[in-house]
């Protein structure tokens, strides 16, 4: 019983946001990236091309705690970054027996790891729809409008240090109207 209680603490400890959970935040201590158009033609087109999968919002005439609590808010139907995973480990027996094609023909250990990294390039996909999606959904219904961001930017806020993605988008939603073009629903 007493582990029962103990553990749930750590997950009541685990599940519980840190970015709902802190206190003021002085905006003019929090350094925004460069979210300006490039210079370069070519980067441009890329950036507004890809602006509907790597974008981040801004609404006129929001105060820096709303859009902080709105992005926190957002943020916390996101897809949980596992920091506690272990490395699986699987035998070269467990690994023939689950790659088993139709009938009797095993991929082999070749096919296992090509098949994973095939795998992993779609689950990163995946998952970057559903972070797209939810953050989509729930901050354009507050009334956000979406502007492109450049991927390598937008890959940074990967949920690692949620109280500083947080900051950053929020300050990047209530700071002045960037000068970008408004990617197509």
């Amino acid at each position: 019983m007493r582990f029962a209680g103990s553990l749930a603490i750590i997950m009541a400890t685990v599940i519980s946001s840190p970015v709902i959970a802190q206190g003021k935040i002085d905006p003019a201590t929090i350094a925004v990236p460069d979210v300006s158009l490039p210079k370069d033609r070519a980067a441009a087109d890329d950036l507004i091309a890809n602006g509907w999968k790597y974008h981040f919002f801004h609404k006129d005439r929001v105060s820096f705690e709303t859009a902080r609590a709105d992005v926190a808010f957002c943020h916390g139907y996101l897809p949980k970054v596992q920091l506690l995973a272990l490395p699986g480990y699987s035998s070269f027996q467990g690994v023939a027996r689950k790659t088993k094609s139709s009938g009797n023909q095993s991929i082999g250990l070749v096919g296992a790891a090509i098949a994973d990294v095939i795998g992993g390039a779609i689950n990163d996909m995946l998952d970057r729809r559903d972070r797209v999606s939810r953050m989509r959904r729930c901050m354009e219904t507050r009334g956000y409008t979406r502007y492109p961001m450049a991927k390598k930017l937008w890959e940074s806020f990967d949920g690692r240090d949620p109280t500083r993605d947080v900051a950053i988008l929020a300050k990047l939603a209530s700071g002045p109207r960037p000068d970008l073009p408004v990617p197509a629903k």
